[in-house]
Order: C-alpha cells, then sequence, then structure tokens
C-alpha cells in the first residue's frame, strides 16, 4: 500500500450459479488445494477429494486436525491470479479428513494483497496509537478502511499527532460489534491532504508488519462479513 491510489475496492460477491459452478469445477477438476483456516488460527493445507452440490470433501495433506466435529471456518482456493474466500461450516470426521459445507457466499479476489474494506458504514471501528517510532502516544482515529496489508485513517485540523512517512507505529484496531482488539505494528507509508484547501484533512495509509496466523484469520473475517453487509 504504497499510495492512497493503490488497494481500489476488488473484493466481489459471486453472485451467479454459473460463476459458483466454474469456480468449484475448476478447483476440483484443475487445481484441487485449498487452505482451511479454523476458529483459533490454526492454517491447514487441504487436497480435494470429492464434491456434491453442497459440500466439499477434501483430505488435509499439511498435519493433522486437531479438532473433530462440526466447526467454523475459511475457506479459500486459488484458481490463476485470482483468490476465493468462503466463510463456512465444515465437520472434521477424523484426523486427516473435513467435509465442507459450500452452500455460504463466495467471494473473489484478484490482487489479494492490496484489496479493502471501507468499514465506516459497516463497524464502528477504531485505530488506537501507542507508540511513534518509541515515543509513547495516545489518539485514537476511525478507521477509514481495512485491509490484511493495512489501513488508512483521517486527521482533522484539531488532531495533535504529527505522523510522516516511514515513521513506525504500535497500536491496535478494535472492532466493538465483533469484541475484537487486534494489535499491529505498522510503517507510515503515506500522508496526503484531502478535501479543500481549508479542510485541513489528512489521510494517513499504514502497512502492517506481517500478521500471525490468528490475527490474520480474525481480520479476515472482519473483512468478509463487512463485504457481505456493504453488498446487502
Amino acid at each position: 500500500m504504497n499510495s492512497e491510489d493503490k488497494g481500489q475496492n476488488i473484493f466481489t460477491r459471486i453472485n451467479t450459479k454459473k460463476l459458483r459452478e466454474r469456480a468449484f469445477e475448476l478447483l476440483t477438476s484443475k487445481f484441487g488445494a485449498a487452505t482451511v483456516r479454523v476458529k483459533n488460527g490454526d492454517s491447514y493445507k487441504v487436497q480435494i477429494v470429492s464434491r456434491t452440490g453442497k459440500q466439499i470433501s477434501a483430505e488435509s495433506t499439511e498435519g493433522l486436525f486437531d479438532l473433530q466435529g462440526f466447526v467454523n471456518i475459511i475457506f479459500s482456493f486459488d484458481i490463476g491470479p485470482e483468490k476465493y474466500f468462503m466463510q463456512t461450516s465444515a465437520n472434521i470426521t477424523s484426523e486427516k479428513y473435513i467435509d465442507i459445507s459450500i452452500l455460504s457466499d463466495l467471494f473473489k479476489l484478484q490482487r489479494r494483497q492490496n484489496f479493502r474494506v471501507d468499514l465506516v458504514d459497516n463497524y464502528s471501528s477504531i485505530l488506537k496509537i501507542f507508540k511513534v517510532n518509541q515515543v509513547e502516544v495516545d489518539h485514537d482515529f476511525k478507521i477509514k478502511d481495512l485491509s490484511l496489508g493495512g489501513l488508512s485513517f483521517d486527521m482533522d485540523l484539531e488532531s495533535p499527532l504529527d505522523i510522516s512517512q516511514e515513521q513506525m507505529i504500535i497500536g491496535k484496531v478494535i472492532i466493538p460489534e465483533k469484541k475484537l482488539h487486534i494489535p499491529i505494528s505498522a510503517v507510515v507509508r503515506y500522508v496526503n491532504r484531502i478535501g479543500s484547501m481549508g479542510s485541513g484533512i489528512r489521510r494517513a495509509g499504514l502497512e502492517f508488519d506481517p500478521l500471525d496466523a490468528q490475527i490474520e484469520n480474525q481480520m479476515l473475517e472482519v473483512l468478509i462479513e463487512a463485504q457481505r453487509k456493504t453488498l446487502g
């Protein structure tokens, strides 16, 4: 996220039965590999074994499932440069096998590292900043948009925070609706003036340091649900 123009919203829901069928057909007949993420943040590589109209059966190819029974998961797979996501339910039938429901909404992401979702109308979303270049501060801002790679927020004339490109930020992303408090460390990629000349509003973009699996899983759930609300 090097500039405000990067990260256009290209996270879209697959609305037609034909396109959904194409994605699942390519997955099962040509690609076969997918990823399952469970609520505790654990991630498993799986290989598709079979598919019906309602579910996919898959085998873990890296490690054994720690849980058994019905769980909520994020199911993802790649078809060429496109990445597909689904937040759904699954039944882990043994240490190696899982049955995944494919009745939930399917989303496609073309530039996975840059997609952003506007949270303003969907969640009460807050960025708390604790440190700027190791100097302790205490500032709260409403998040404008969020991605797995970073976020942006606006500062008005009254904001006492003075940040610039390449500074390091330590803070927390808070989504009260989801009761999430996600710690982040990030670098400032841009600070631009926006709006009219006299508004004094500045928009800052942060790029996260690499997220661990559990935090990335929490972020992804927020993004999927926010996009679902946006699309209605």
